[in-house]
C-alpha cells in the first residue's frame, strides 16, 4: 500500500503545479471555462463505463485465493458488448447534441474537443481496471494516476516555456493528448500481462447484468453528487468562480487522498476475504488501515487549514476567496475518511443495491441545496451543497454496513486478537 500512496501523493503534486501554472497563466474566466468543459465532457465518460470497471474488479477478486490471474470467458465478451453498445450511443449522441450546441457558449470550444476524448479516456479506465485486475495494483495506480499527470504538465510546461498563447482550448488538446498516451501504455501492458481464461457458469451473465444496472445507476448518481455543485455554479455565476471553486474542490480533495490510495489496495482482498467468510481478518485489515489512513488525512488537512492562505495567494489574487470553501469541503472530507471505505466495501461484497440507496439520498440532498444556495452564495452554496450531501450519504453507507453486514468500516472499532 505505501507505494500506492506515494503514487497518489506525487499525483496530487502534479496536479497542484499544473492546475497551478493554469490559473495563472489563464486566469480566472479562462481557467474556469477549461474546469466547466472537462466537467461537460467527463459525464460522458460516466456513462460509458458506467461501474464496469468495479464489476471486473470484483469478479477477479472473487477468484483471488485460487490465482488473481484468473478471469472468466464469459466476462470478457459480455464486457466488450457492453462498452461498444454505450460507445455507439455516445457517437449517436454527439452526431446530434455538437452541431445544436450553441456556438456562443465560451465553454463549447474546449468541450467539442474533450468529449470525443471522453471515449478514449472510458477506453483507459477499463483497460487500467484489467491491469489492476492481474495483480499489478501499484503499476495501475500509476496509469490511472500518475501518468496522466506527468504527461500534462510536461506539455504545459513545454507550451508555457516557448510563450505560446495558453486557451482553455489548449488546454482541451493537452488533455486529450495525455489521455491517448495513458490508454496506448495500459493496453502494452495489458496484451503482456498473461491473463488466464476460465469457464464461468451459465448463469453469471444474469448476475453480471443486474449488477451492471445497479452500477450503472451508481456511477451517474456518484458523478452528479460530486459535479453538480460545478454545473450549477457555473450556470448561475460566471466562469472564474467555477475556477475559484474548482481550486477549493482539489486542495480539499488532498484530504482523502489516503483512502483513495488504500481503496486499490483492499478492494480486491475485501471481496476475497468476504466470500470465504473471513470476517475477523476482514475487519481487522480495514480497522487498521482506516486508522492510518485518517492519521494521515488530519495531518493533511490540519496543513491546508493553516498554510491555506499562503497556497492560495500563488494562484493570483482572484483565487483568494477559495479559502471558505475548502475549509468547509475539507470538514467532509474528514468524516468520509473517518467512516472509512463504505462505497468500495458494498461494491466488493455484491451490496450495490444499498450503494444506489445511499447516492440517490446523497444526489436529492445536493440538488435541493445547490438549487437552493449556489444562486445567492455562489461558491460557499457549493462548497455547503457539496459537504452536506457527502456526509449524509457516507453516514447512511455506514449505518447499513454496520447493520446488514457486522462490519464496523469506521476508526471507532476495537481491533480482534
Amino acid at each position: 500500500m505505501t507505494g500506492g500512496v506515494l503514487i497518489r501523493i506525487s499525483s496530487m503534486g502534479m496536479a497542484f503545479i499544473a492546475h497551478l501554472m493554469m490559473a495563472r497563466l489563464l486566469g480566472g474566466d479562462q481557467y474556469g471555462t477549461y474546469v466547466y468543459a472537462v466537467t461537460m465532457a467527463s459525464a460522458t465518460m460516466m456513462f460509458m463505463v458506467g461501474g464496469l470497471d468495479i464489476i471486473l474488479l470484483r469478479v477477479v477478486g472473487e477468484n483471488l485465493v485460487e490465482n488473481f490471474n484468473k478471469i472468466p470467458k464469459k466476462f470478457i465478451k459480455w464486457i466488450s458488448q457492453k462498452l461498444l453498445i454505450r460507445c455507439l450511443l455516445v457517437l449517436i449522441g454527439l452526431l446530434i447534441v455538437i452541431p445544436l450546441s450553441q456556438v456562443n457558449a465560451e465553454w463549447m470550444n474546449p468541450f467539442r474537443i474533450l468529449e470525443p476524448t471522453s471515449i478514449i479516456m472510458a477506453l483507459g479506465t477499463l483497460s487500467i481496471a484489467c491491469v489492476q485486475a492481474t495483480g499489478k495494483a501499484v503499476l495501475a495506480q500509476f496509469l490511472n494516476l500518475a501518468t496522466g499527470q506527468m504527461i500534462f504538465l510536461l506539455m504545459l510546461s513545454i507550451m508555457a516555456l516557448s510563450q505560446y498563447d495558453l486557451t482553455s482550448t489548449t488546454m482541451a488538446w493537452i488533455q486529450a493528448t495525455s489521455s491517448f498516451s495513458v490508454l496506448i501504455l495500459s493496453i502494452f501492458l495489458l496484451i503482456r500481462s498473461n491473463l488466464l481464461l476460465i469457464d464461468s457458469k451459465k448463469k453469471e451473465a444474469s448476475k453480471w447484468n443486474r449488477e451492471a444496472k445497479r452500477m450503472f445507476w451508481f456511477v451517474i448518481l456518484g458523478f452528479g453528487i460530486a459535479k453538480v455543485d460545478i454545473l450549477t455554479l457555473g450556470h448561475w455565476h460566471e466562469m472564474k468562480e467555477v475556477g475559484c471553486y474548482n481550486i477549493a474542490v482539489r486542495m480539499a480533495d488532498m484530504v482523502s487522498m489516503f483512502l483513495t490510495a488504500s481503496n486499490i489496495y483492499m478492494a480486491p482482498r475485501i471481496a476475497s476475504l468476504y466470500k470465504n467468510k473471513e470476517m475477523n481478518q476482514l475487519q481487522n485489515m480495514i480497522t487498521r488501515t482506516t486508522r492510518t489512513v485518517f492519521a494521515g488525512a488530519l495531518l493533511v488537512g490540519t496543513a491546508l487549514i493553516v498554510f491555506g492562505p499562503l497556497v492560495l495567494s500563488w494562484y493570483g489574487k482572484e483565487f483568494n476567496k477559495s479559502y471558505i470553501p475548502m475549509l468547509i469541503l475539507i470538514c467532509g472530507h474528514l468524516v468520509n475518511v473517518a467512516l472509512g471505505p463504505v462505497g468500495y466495501f458494498l461494491a466488493m461484497v455484491d451490496r450495490s443495491d444499498l450503494l444506489i440507496r445511499a447516492y440517490t439520498f446523497g444526489f436529492i440532498i445536493i440538488i435541493l441545496l445547490a438549487s437552493t444556495l449556489i444562486p445567492a452564495w455562489g461558491t460557499l452554496g457549493a462548497a455547503i451543497a457539496n459537504t452536506s450531501a457527502m456526509i449524509a450519504w457516507n453516514l447512511l453507507m455506514f449505518y447499513w454496513i454496520c447493520k446488514y453486514l457486522k462490519i464496523n468500516t469506521s476508526i471507532l472499532v476495537k481491533i480482534n486478537g
